[in-house]
């Protein structure tokens, strides 16, 4: 079992995936702020309590979600440029999950690489390229 820090306390890291693999690549902000009350709520109702940390004090339950940040999403075209708008969806998603205590690790998803070979992640053009 690893151990996490937030300060100087041991805690566990408690939470799941929320990514979307198509466009538009995340859900609308309603349904995230939703969604981050409900982590949060489950979690601190949840009957697990975590083991004394390895200095014998009580460590916390910390939610958390791993947050799909895909790469086709924030450049989805040839011209290299980044989609500010999409960026300023994943700011905000990382907002809410904030505003309710949710901690959030961004993930550069892939499967299978890009939509060229059936996947995704990488946008189509940068798959082309390497075919």
């Amino acid at each position: 079992e690893g151990s996490f820090k937030l300060g100087d306390k041991e805690v566990v890291l408690l939470g799941g995936n929320y990514v979307w693999k198509a466009a538009p690549y995340l859900p609308p902000l309603e349904i995230i702020e939703r969604n981050a009350e409900e982590i949060a709520k489950e979690l601190a109702e949840a009957a697990y309590e975590p083991k004394p940390g390895a200095d014998g004090e009580p460590r916390s339950k910390v939610p958390c979600v791993r947050l799909g940040a895909m790469f086709e999403a924030m450049m989805p075209d040839a011209a290299g440029q980044i989609d500010t708008t999409w960026l300023e969806r994943l700011s905000q998603a990382i907002d809410a999950f904030g505003r309710h205590g949710v901690y959030v690790f961004l993930d550069a998803h892939t499967d299978g690489w890009s939509t060229t070979n059936g996947g995704n992640g990488f946008p189509w053009w940068m798959g082309a390229e390497m075919q």
